[in-house]
């Protein structure tokens, strides 16, 4: 199958680094000093799972300079870059191309979908850490790398026979790969973590070791993961029982100065997720009729307006 991963960031790159590296024809969409290092001295992943990798010559290029299509193509950029996202698939998503969002938000597929709506747009969730260490360089340093992706919306058995083919190349490069029946539920799932953690870390300017030192913070996370708990449920979506429980154990697990990407972006004054990630929940809490007070007082210390 013929790659092409667009976002060449922590998530993108270890995706497309793993492929590649085991001989997979893997395309990069990359910008700026990342695109340069890229084309210069290729792609370097550094991994606690597979060692080092090098991609000596990735085949890396712009949005404007890239031609032709692909088999399938992962979406690996922040919420705020969705509709340029969607602009360039108009062009490099083919009628039986498979597009697989990997985003932080819950809807991305249904959102590029209205932009793209005979395109195969699936949707799709990652368990991994990885980062963007340097230009041209991704540290991995987790011991789980898995990808769960599928339709959000009735599609013929050919996508189930294809995602079963991709299945099988990702698992060769030891990329996990699970096919859902459920992929809203299970967006729903990983965003009942991100959001949160995102949202309570922002406003109360804190890492991951300081829930533990102070009940009061650990007491807000909980509240948060209650609450997209809440608006899951009346969405119709189905939820984990111990889903605050299951939170609360990965927060405790991660390294102590751990802190959401939105975070540290919000903090240096950039581009931020907040959107997706902390007013979103307000919308569709008002939406649905569930209360979300702890988001409500989070979005409004944001910037959140009415």
């Amino acid at each position: 199958m013929k790659y092409l991963i667009v976002g060449t960031g922590g998530t993108g790159g270890a995706i497309g680094g793993y492929l590649a590296a085991d001989g997979r024809d893997v395309s990069f969409i990359a910008r700026g000093v990342n695109r340069t290092a890229m084309k210069e001295k290729g792609l370097f992943i550094h991994s606690k799972r597979r060692g080092e990798l090098h991609i000596r010559e990735p085949k890396v290029y712009t949005m404007e300079e890239w031609q032709g299509t692909a088999d399938v193509i992962f979406v690996c950029v922040k919420w705020y870059s969705i509709g340029e996202a969607a602009e360039f698939l108009k062009k490099a998503a083919g009628p039986e191309t498979l597009v697989i969002p990997i985003l932080n938000i819950t809807d991305a597929g249904e959102q590029l979908s209205r932009e793209l709506p005979e395109r195969k747009i699936l949707d799709g969730v990652i368990y991994v850490s990885a980062f963007l260490s340097a230009p041209g360089e991704i540290t991995e340093n987790g011991a789980v790398f898995t990808i769960v992706a599928g339709p959000w919306r009735p599609e013929p058995q050919a996508i189930y026979e294809k995602l079963a083919e991709l299945k099988g190349e990702l698992e060769e490069s030891r990329i996990q790969f699970e096919i859902s029946k459920d992929i809203r539920s299970d967006a729903f799932e990983k965003f009942s973590m991100v959001s949160p953690f995102a949202a309570a870390g922002t406003y109360l300017h804190i890492a991951a070791e300081d829930y533990e030192k102070n009940p009061a913070h650990m007491q807000l996370f909980r509240a948060l993961v209650g609450e997209v708990r809440d608006v899951a449920l009346a969405m119709g979506l189905s939820m984990r029982e111990d889903i605050v429980e299951k939170n609360v154990r990965l927060l405790t697990s991660c390294a102590p100065d751990s802190t959401a990407s939105m975070q540290k972006d919000y903090e240096a004054g950039h581009a931020s997720e907040v959107d997706g990630l902390v007013y979103q929940v307000v919308r569709l809490g008002r939406a649905y009729s569930v209360p979300t007070p702890n988001y409500e007082k989070i979005a409004r210390a944001l910037g959140f307006r009415e």
